[in-house]
């Protein structure tokens, strides 16, 4: 069976740079000549470099490992770079991509409840884990009101089959 368009999707880059080609080949192969390979990515929700720095010494003291910020730009690399690792020439021609800039609010509870989906804060012992989001929703609501700035860069692909892939 072949198909005129596959779509991939993520929010976490790092886990497909591993497998690289070979996580998009197979449903490459079942494109027909012409199909569209899609590929969708999100990156973490980044809060301001305000809140990156006043949130410092909460990681300092719990959690040091979890204290990190992408800017854009980082971002937008780690999205060139999927396009390069992923879209192998000997199968598609070269594609369309673009970016997606969003900005918008989370309440204290919605961050929060989002940053304990997380690997990394799971990954706490939960007491620690308790404590660093009890401090953050403190943080979030004595400075912010409750309502914590975010933006989300959001990034496309689309490349087609060429014959012969």
């Amino acid at each position: 069976m072949t198909v005129s368009a596959e779509m991939c999707r993520g929010s976490q880059p790092q886990w497909i740079q591993a497998e690289g080609r070979e996580h998009i080949r197979e449903p490459g192969m079942a494109l027909r000549p012409g199909g569209a390979l899609i590929l969708l990515w999100n990156k973490e929700l980044q809060p301001s470099e305000t809140f990156h720095q006043r949130s410092a010494p909460l990681y300092a003291e719990l959690a040091p490992q979890l204290h990190r910020r992408e800017d854009r730009s980082t971002q937008v690399a780690i999205l060139n770079a999927l396009e390069a690792v992923l879209i192998d020439p000997q199968f598609f021609s070269p594609p369309l991509s673009g970016l997606v800039d969003r900005r918008f609010s989370y309440s204290a509870e919605r961050y929060l409840d989002l940053l304990a989906s997380y690997s990394g804060y799971l990954q706490l012992d939960p007491e620690v884990r308790s404590l660093l989001l009890e401090r953050l929703h403190l943080l979030i609501e004595s400075e912010w009101d409750g309502q914590l700035p975010l933006t989300l860069l959001s990034g496309w692909q689309v490349a087609r089959k060429i014959d012969g892939g």
